[in-house]
């Protein structure tokens, strides 16, 4: 199995370089349709702040259109409010779908599979009880195919742009983290396989989730063995959720697929001349040169990007700072010698003429005024995936009433059932648990935390916008 998939991968990453996207511009509204990795992950989030930071003049929203457990099949099924209600309502110019951790039936793959043979009701809702389970696994990937198609059409018969994630990968290969269905992995790239030629097909944008994480996992495993690119950065591994580290991956991923600058800024001066030699995204004025050193004013466009605590460790597994975050200062004609460079009047750091003449890269600079902001940036971002999460709550309950039988455009109806188990679970004396609690506050208060979280996205592009700053090169 390992083999098949180094096979692929590297199949996958010679093609995939000349699927480009493109990126997204002002006034995009953005959503991203998936399953539970998209509904609690964080790589669209790691996306919006990417863009908050490198594009600040830029206004984008982007919505989380994830369902925990949710296959293309039900989707489908429930197309009027799944597609209808809960992506197409947002008027969005561009759709980025991802599914398939479900649809491969991962049960098929378990240890009971037998007790699945002598009870046809378990089997998914398949047209026909198949005659095996390898019958039963090809008619999971056809049925995926089968639906995966039908979104892909209703969503650009609505003229929304379209981008497919190959699904993320099970890792049945990291060592110590419990129990493996074996299978299940090469199931997804099956998957992967039918998204690719979906993408030929329908001239879509293409995102190579898959091929990217199964790189990565056989890299890093050859290294240590209980390495997992979906439990890297996570107390626990079920191996099919990726932590913060996972969804960074991912989010590069998706970044690269765009074809997007590496630089956030390049200051490149000569000091000899006095001239600004190299401008990329920022403007220097009032450049001086003396004996000692030189400096100036400068304004750049754009943040550099300071990842989430949590996720740093992907920093060490993709190649994000040297493709997508670079800061670079770079100073020739200055004598030998030690340089302390100030911003602001603040001691930054100290270099050599050698370090300035090939390049620092500010993004890596922990003390600059221009990582202090954006890391607070950051921080608004993780409170608006937040936000996002407790708004999916109430959308996944409409989702799921609707599945059971009830009406979830009726919002009298579906209200009264939130309240109704509020009610139950406080006469039994305990807590609300946060999933409840976040439905009793939609239903209670309709569009308010819908309207809390525009608001703090319109702080966040505010929080984003580049400041003048002063630096000084001085010799030492």
């Amino acid at each position: 199995m390992r083999a098949w998939i180094i096979a692929a991968v590297l199949c996958v990453l010679n093609l995939v370089s000349t699927a480009r996207g493109e990126p997204f511009r002002d006034g995009e509204v953005v959503c991203f349709l998936g399953d539970s990795i998209t509904r609690g992950g964080e790589y669209h989030g790691d996306i919006r702040l990417f863009y908050a930071t490198r594009f600040p003049e830029r206004h984008i929203r982007f919505h989380n259109c994830g369902v925990g457990g949710d296959r293309a099949v039900e989707i489908v099924k429930n197309a009027k409010f799944r597609i209808g209600s809960d992506v197409l309502a947002w008027k969005p110019t561009t759709v980025s779908v991802m599914l398939g951790m479900n649809d491969v039936g991962r049960y098929l793959y378990g240890d009971k599979i037998q007790e699945l043979e002598k009870d046809p009701k378990r089997w998914l809702g398949l047209a026909k009880v198949p005659p095996s389970v390898t019958a039963a696994r090809e008619a999971c990937l056809d049925l995926y195919g089968e639906k995966m198609a039908a979104i892909i059409n209703q969503l650009k018969g609505s003229g929304a742009q379209v981008i497919l994630m190959t699904p993320s990968i099970y890792d049945e290969t990291a060592k110590g983290h419990g129990g493996v269905l074996t299978g299940v992995n090469g199931g997804l790239g099956r998957c992967a396989e039918k998204v690719r030629q979906f993408s030929k097909d329908y001239q879509t944008g293409l995102v190579e989730t898959y091929g990217l994480m199964n790189e990565i996992n056989h890299r890093e495993q050859a290294k240590d063995p209980s390495f997992s690119v979906v439990g890297t950065g996570m107390k626990r591994n079920d191996r099919v959720h990726p932590g913060p580290v996972g969804h960074f991956v991912m989010a590069y991923a998706f970044l690269k697929s765009q074809g997007l600058s590496p630089y956030v800024s390049r200051i490149e001066l000569d000091a000899a001349t006095g001239l600004a030699t190299g401008l990329v995204n920022c403007t220097v004025t009032g450049l001086k040169r003396d004996g000692s050193g030189i400096g100036f004013d400068c304004k750049e466009g754009a943040l550099p990007l300071v990842p989430p605590t949590k996720a740093k460790e992907a920093l060490g597994l993709v190649p994000f700072t040297e493709e997508f975050n670079q800061q670079l200062l770079l100073v020739r004609g200055l004598a030998k010698g030690g340089y302390e460079l100030k911003i602001d009047g603040e001691v930054i750091g100290c270099y050599s003429a050698d370090d300035l003449r090939m390049g620092v890269n500010l993004a890596t600079v922990t003390n600059t005024p221009q990582y202090r902001q954006s890391a607070k940036a950051t921080e608004m971002a993780g409170q608006i995936h937040e936000m996002g999460e407790e708004l999916r709550e109430i959308a996944t309950f409409k989702y799921v009433f609707g599945i059971r039988g009830g009406d979830p455009f009726d919002l009298e109806a579906v209200k009264k059932v939130v309240l109704a188990s509020v009610e139950k679970t406080q006469a039994g004396g305990k807590r609300l648990p946060p999933s409840l609690k976040s439905q009793r506050d939609c239903v209670l208060e309709p569009g308010n935390l819908e309207t809390r979280r525009a608001a703090l996205e319109d702080e966040l592009q505010a929080a984003c916008q580049p400041k003048l700053h002063h630096f000084d090169i001085i010799s030492k």
